[in-house]
């Protein structure tokens, strides 16, 4: 279409698309495609799914788009684009085969096989779950809310149409019958002199506990950890909650030590991602810091040289994402978001797990 050259790093999604307006039936045909996309797909948000400050794709098109200046210079660069589901598939069917030959009777083998395919029958369902349920359900819901937040603000209630989130669904229901009632009798709402402050005190408290920083691990340390999910998905073993112990008393140390999630090596910009919200601060060859990733930030794994979390496990989304991206990536170190300031050189070793703070 020959407009690939309004996709520039850092430029906004708005400013991109009032570009390829103006570049006539190109443009226009591209913003079509766009458009034909995005319904149902961008009803997938930038979390897990379940808050309404995780909004989607939809409602802001800066992480798709963040990620597009770079699949173009790879496909200029005549570097494939696609993800390469043959050479995966053949990985994948290698390593069942691997650890099935690790077992030596029958009914061990039997009973992998059918763990395998019952795998393979119900993982669909879970991803697909996941994208109807949590991600296009819950932005159709809480974007209706925001209708009912964005009539209560017009009516005084609060000043914005997220504020609305600050209320308990009683309250949103309460507030709803005093506005209703009030218009059905003429008489003015009770809601302007009663909500304001409590929206605020709210925010307010909301704004102070987001900025406290939380300790990887509350109470006392167990002495076994044997459940395979905490440990794969999350990275907590026992080895790590001491580390983490450990950590604590060197406050002062360069080294930061996690699970080994994808090996390499890479040294570049840190880049500390406390929220999604922060994600559009990325830059090509940065090292991304964050506390966890969650699969709609796949995107962004095309532009980063090597990736560091708080949390996460060898089977966490950040290593498996990292491991398909040929990234390094070291994962669970439980306080790399303190410990590593943006803007800070770093050395990451995801084959033995340590990040090395530089400068």
């Amino acid at each position: 279409l020959g407009v690939d050259d309004e996709f520039q790093d850092g430029r906004s999604p708005q400013a991109v698309m009032a570009a390829l307006e103006s570049r006539g039936a190109a443009g226009r045909s591209w913003l079509e495609e766009l458009a034909t996309s995005r319904d149902p797909w961008f009803n997938i948000n930038v979390g897990d799914g379940f808050y309404h400050y995780h909004r989607s794709w939809n409602d802001d098109l800066s992480l798709p788009f963040s990620a597009l200046p770079g699949y173009i210079a790879n496909a200029k660069a005549g570097e494939p684009i696609e993800r390469p589901i043959e050479k995966l598939m053949a990985e994948r069917k290698q390593l069942i085969e691997d650890y099935r030959e690790l077992l030596n009777i029958d009914e061990e083998r039997a009973a992998y096989d059918q763990m395998i395919a019952l795998a393979h029958r119900v993982f669909p369902y879970v991803e697909g779950h996941k994208f109807y349920c949590e991600h296009w359900y819950t932005n159709l819901f809480f974007n209706k809310i925001r209708e009912f937040g964005a009539l209560l603000a017009e009516h005084g209630f609060f000043e914005d149409a997220e504020d609305v989130f600050q209320l308990t669904h009683y309250e949103i229901e309460a507030a709803i019958i005093d506005l209703m009632t009030a218009w059905s009798n003429g008489s003015p709402p009770r809601g302007p002199a009663r909500w304001p402050a409590i929206v605020e005190e709210r925010k307010a408290a909301i704004k102070e506990w987001a900025e406290h920083e939380t300790p990887p691990a509350l109470g006392p340390v167990p002495e076994v950890i044997d459940d395979p999910a905490i440990v794969l998905l999350w990275g907590i073993t026992r080895e790590r909650l001491d580390a983490w112990l450990a950590a604590g008393s060197q406050a002062d140390s360069s080294e930061i030590r996690g699970f080994a999630a994808s090996s390499g090596v890479a040294e570049g910009v840190a880049r500390v991602v406390k929220s999604v919200e922060e994600i559009d601060r990325l830059r090509y060859g940065d090292i991304l810091v964050c506390r966890v990733t969650n699969p709609t930030w796949a995107p962004i794994f095309q532009k980063i040289a090597a990736a560091v979390s708080d949390i996460g496990g060898s089977m966490s989304h950040a290593a498996i994402v990292a491991r398909e991206y040929g990234l390094p990536a070291v994962v669970g170190t439980g306080t790399a978001t303190q410990k590593i300031k943006d803007g800070q050189r770093i050395r990451v070793d995801g084959g033995r797990g340590v990040v090395t703070i530089l400068e």
